[in-house]
């Protein structure tokens, strides 16, 4: 392969050959008018290609542009706040993906959200990277997770109003103020909880709309004491469809050896599901440490 060395903007991506189907290595320059190929992999094998392949190359890097712009708006694998901390993974299935995970901190409260906007690929992703931009504006206004919901139900329904679109949602809380975890959600799939000596609180649920389907849609909080050693985890329905079952994550979250991230990678590693997934897998695991 020929090296890169003083090309201006040069990019490597692996995309498909429109005239074998296999991958290759295309190198370029990504302009305002394509994709300009400067190499491909079939070339060094004595190949002479004419195919106007420049489109494809292109698609596939505006696709990787995308996903790394998406990378930025995730939240970091692990974040230690006060006596809690959030470990996150986040697996898309068609490049661009439509789940989304915030972790957001303010002085004394942790505010997570976990989203799945119904849909795959560029348009769900784009749709999702609103989402989180809305999240990020709303959070200073210093609401809970059900008044969050709302917030961000009514701007997407006004917002698609012509062309309806939804996405599913739950929001959690941990406050220095407040002696319980506070969550409400939105068609989600609902939070599993373990205590330190393995059992399960049974708190009062009821489900809401999805996020973008009714403006005037209620949310409601629902709370559980909090107490050192617990463990929230929740996920999108993509996990379910690979494979996840609660007695799984419960096998996982009672291993007290395991800390979050590794509990988030033990998960991952147990789904009877095999990769590439058809659906976006997003997993969240929250836990209050007892001390910062």
């Amino acid at each position: 392969m020929p090296s890169s060395q003083g090309r201006k903007n040069f990019v490597e991506i692996t995309s498909s050959c429109p005239l074998k189907n296999s991958p290759v290595v295309i190198q370029g320059n990504p302009q305002a008018g394509g994709f300009v190929v400067s190499h491909c992999s079939r070339w060094q094998d004595g190949f002479s290609c004419e195919a106007p392949c420049s489109t494809q190359p292109g698609l596939e890097y505006s696709l990787q542009m995308a996903r790394r712009m998406q990378e930025l708006l995730e939240p970091p694998g692990l974040l230690h706040f006060h006596r809690w901390s959030a470990a996150s993974r986040l697996l898309v299935s068609q490049g661009v993906g439509g789940d989304f995970q915030v972790v957001v901190t303010r002085t004394n409260r942790l505010l997570a959200i976990q989203g799945d906007v119904v849909g795959k690929g560029i348009n769900a992703g784009l749709l999702a990277a609103y989402l989180v931009g809305l999240v990020e504006g709303i959070v200073d206004q210093d609401v809970g997770p059900a008044r969050l919901l709302e917030k961000l139900n009514r701007a997407l329904a006004q917002r698609t109003s012509s062309r309806p679109a939804f996405a599913t949602a739950v929001a959690i809380e941990a406050s220095l103020d407040e002696p319980d975890w506070i969550f409400a959600r939105a068609g989600h799939e609902p939070p599993l909880m373990v205590r330190a000596d393995g059992s399960q609180p049974i708190w009062e649920d009821s489900d809401c709309l999805p996020l973008g389907l009714e403006a005037g849609e209620n949310y409601r909080d629902h709370r559980v004491p909090r107490a050192a050693g617990d463990r929230l985890f929740v996920n999108s329905d993509g996990a379910l469809d690979a494979g996840l079952t609660p007695e799984l994550v419960l096998s996982v979250l009672t291993k007290s050896a395991l800390q979050e991230v590794q509990a988030l990678d033990e998960v991952l590693a147990r789904l009877p599901g095999q990769a590439p997934y058809r659906d976006d897998i997003s997993l969240l695991l929250l836990e209050d440490r007892g001390s910062p």
